[in-house]
């Protein structure tokens, strides 16, 4: 009975070394059990009865006896013991990671939130420097207006003009760095726009014109020293209410900006200057871009056409077929003038390829063209895109155009058309040719201008003679194409007769225009090469 327990241990060390040696097993009943044979079970016996029973086992083997016939209730609880000590380590592990995690989370929360307020502090002192720089050339352009008043001195005067001009423009710089693009403060900039227009125009044009420049300086005087008082009580009320621009940036926003003392501070300026303009005459030039608009009003007329027959006008411009249009966009754009812009895909578009339009709401008249496409290497030179160009001017039935000029750019060439009235070339009536060097295809046309401006002129004789007009063209360089005579626009925008020739100076193209009955000089523009001749 003393080796009664033999088998079980013989088993049992079986298997020990079954699973130490990578025995075969197989699954039972959720458990591994060792396959045997009964000569391995012998065998077994034999080998453990000659190490002298249990008694003649090593020390540490019985050790290892004794894992091995734990009983299994004994090795479960081992291994739940185990489990809840893993379990509670598992916890302890993820306890820590969640905390790191809070702790990495604060602190980037609290670095963004500092990053925040430190943008937001330095848009706001870019809006305090605005106003003040603002309220500051505001004040010189009231110096500079009153110390015109008492000067009689042209050079001085002329200086103090310059001066008045640099205020004004400074002005309008500051005023468009402040958040008021959702307040009507056009107004105030058209001010400052006029009044540097003014100082230009009367410092160039000196004595010559003088219409009213005195009761017009007194005047401008006057509305700037309002201006100036108004803006010193709106500063007042931004220290003493602790505003930021910031807030009125989003009042204006959110529509909420009704009772802030910073814009009705500034609505009251605009009201003002709405009630008593300072030119009431309409005396000065309007902008080129107010030119252009005006004139483009003018030339809207005739029957309206709709989406669908500008659609058609901007794809017929082009040579598609319906066929070969894929998708098409119209939107009625509607500012001083209404018209339609067209974007037409085609079919099988390169990288983007799109086909783009103007059309003029009233008569139908196309304003620009272009035919956005990727541009391979040239291979037509200046002349041979020139070529084009005026081709397809002509089968458009735009006739009696002569090339005044023209430039290259990055695979495509842009070419400068006049029209001629008798022999002189009018240049406000320009139109401008695209040309796409690789396949020498019309990708763009500017025809604004003409729209704009293109009209029968009473055109005087001349003071200058021609011969004049050469003489001070050869002593500016070497002489490229000869002087003409031609209708311009002077720095005011007012159209003047003068002599326009073509010279180089150091291998670079100018075309340089001298007014045609004193001889001074217009303007001069830089090309980017000179033009064809004949």
């Amino acid at each position: 009975m003393r080796f009664g327990g033999v088998p079980r241990l013989a088993l049992a060390i079986t298997g020990y070394l079954g699973r130490r040696t990578g025995a075969e097993r197989r699954p039972h009943g959720g458990r591994f059990r060792v396959r045997r044979t009964g000569g391995e079970v012998a065998k077994g016996r034999h080998e453990l009865a000659g190490a002298g029973g249990i008694c003649g086992i090593k020390r540490a083997d019985r050790r290892t006896l004794r894992t091995a016939v734990v009983p299994r209730g004994h090795r479960a609880g081992m291994r739940s013991s185990s489990g809840k000590e893993v379990g509670t380590l598992g916890s302890r592990i993820a306890l820590v990671v969640l905390g790191g995690l809070l702790v990495v989370s604060l602190y980037w929360g609290y670095r963004e939130t500092q990053e925040k307020n430190a943008v937001l502090l330095k848009a706001e002192n870019q809006y305090q420097r605005a106003f003040y720089d603002l309220l500051a050339h505001l004040e010189g352009i009231e110096r500079s207006l009153t110390v015109l008043r008492t000067s009689r001195d042209d050079g001085y005067s002329t200086a103090k003009l310059f001066e008045l001009k640099e205020h004004a423009d400074a002005a309008r710089a500051n005023l468009s760095r402040l958040p008021l693009t959702l307040l009507p403060a056009s107004e105030l900039e058209g001010f400052l726009g006029n009044v540097s227009r003014f100082a230009f125009l009367a410092a160039t044009e000196g004595k010559s014109r003088d219409d009213g420049r005195a009761q017009r300086v007194e005047a401008l005087a006057c509305e700037a020293r309002a201006l100036r008082e108004e803006l010193e009580t709106l500063g007042t009320n931004i220290a003493e209410h602790k505003i930021r621009w910031m807030d009125v940036e989003m009042a204006l926003a959110l529509s909420e900006a009704r009772g802030n003392p910073v814009v009705d501070g500034l609505r009251k300026i605009s009201d003002g200057l709405k009630g008593d303009p300072p030119f009431p005459d309409g005396s000065l030039p309007p902008l080129d871009g107010e030119r252009l608009r005006m004139g483009l009003k003018e030339a809207a007329r005739g029957n309206p056409v709709s989406e669908s027959q500008a659609r058609e006008i901007v794809a017929k411009a082009f040579g598609l077929t319906p066929s070969d249009v894929r998708h098409a966009e119209v939107h009625r754009v509607e500012d001083d003038v209404a018209l339609f812009d067209v974007t037409i895909e085609p079919q099988n578009p390169r990288d983007g390829e799109a086909y783009t339009g103007e059309v003029l709401e009233r008569g139908g008249e196309i304003v620009w063209l272009r035919h956005v496409r990727p541009l391979g290497a040239p291979r037509l030179t200046y002349e041979q895109g020139a070529v084009k160009a005026e081709r397809d001017l002509y089968a458009r039935g735009m006739r009696g155009f002569v090339l005044a000029d023209g430039r290259m750019g990055d695979g495509f060439a842009v070419y400068r058309f006049v029209p001629v009235q008798g022999d002189v070339l009018l240049f406000p009536d320009a139109i401008r040719v695209w040309v796409a060097l690789d396949d020498g295809a019309v990708v763009g046309l500017d025809r604004s201008s003409y729209l704009a401006f293109h009209r029968p002129r009473d055109i005087p004789a001349p003071k200058l003679t021609a011969e004049e007009a050469r003489r001070a063209a050869e002593n500016r360089g070497k002489l490229v194409d000869p002087p003409r005579l031609a209708i311009t626009q002077d720095q005011a925008g007012r159209e003047v007769l003068a002599y326009t020739f073509v010279v180089e100076d150091g291998g670079t193209p100018y075309r340089v225009f001298l007014n045609a009955f004193d001889g001074t000089e217009e303007h001069v523009e830089l090309l980017g090469r000179p033009p064809e001749k004949g």
